[in-house]
């Protein structure tokens, strides 16, 4: 990903990489806030991920995909505490170059 700034001309270009969880399930209370906001990220949001997806590209029916979606916010919600589930996170970032003196 760093890559894409420094071609187009950045410069101190910095990658910083996290796991987040998925769930309240970590035992840290940051990574448990976190993992809170992330599991209503993607409940909230699935559906709006893959309608078109699935629905245009892959052919399924509307119901198809709310039964799937289903299935899926059940095993997002993790309920047993079964698994634990991570989003690899990067964040990168740099900055524009100046402009040289005389240029």
């Amino acid at each position: 990903m760093e890559g894409y700034l420094k071609e187009a001309g950045f410069e101190d270009v910095t990658l910083h990489a996290y796991r987040w969880p998925v769930g309240p399930w970590s035992k840290d209370p940051k990574l448990k806030e976190l993992g809170k906001w992330s599991q209503l990220h993607l409940l909230e949001g699935l559906e709006g991920m893959v309608m078109a997806l699935l629905t245009r590209v892959m052919g399924w029916e509307l119901t198809e995909v709310q039964a799937w979606l289903g299935k899926m916010r059940a095993a997002l919600e993790n309920k047993g505490k079964k698994y634990h589930a991570y989003h690899d996170v990067k964040f990168v970032y740099g900055r524009k170059p100046m402009d040289k003196p005389g240029s």
